[in-house]
């Protein structure tokens, strides 16, 4: 049998991502060149919040680069989970 390990929830915050952003900063994404970019408090979302890229998430003891084009959404653990969505081709 394995034994248990306590899980904790994250603590409450904002489903709004908006709300929870700290700044702004220009970030160049290479072939998407320079986005201007909100820097988004970690401590402050809740379960639920999602929002899309590109996004600067800061936290006290990491950082996480949301990239254009990727969905983030932030679970009851506090995990946040990203995905990446298929990008339009390019037309010359």
């Amino acid at each position: 049998a394995m034994p248990g390990f306590p899980v904790t929830l994250a603590e409450p915050g904002s489903a709004d991502a908006s709300a929870c952003v700290t700044g702004r900063r220009q970030v160049h994404f290479g072939p998407d060149g320079w986005i201007d970019t909100p820097i988004i408090d970690r401590a402050r979302l809740a379960a639920g919040a999602a929002f899309d890229g590109a996004a600067i998430v800061e936290q006290y003891d990491s950082t996480v680069l949301i990239l254009p084009g990727q969905l983030a959404e932030f679970d009851a653990l506090g995990n946040i989970v990203i995905q990446t969505r298929a990008r339009e081709a390019v037309q010359p």
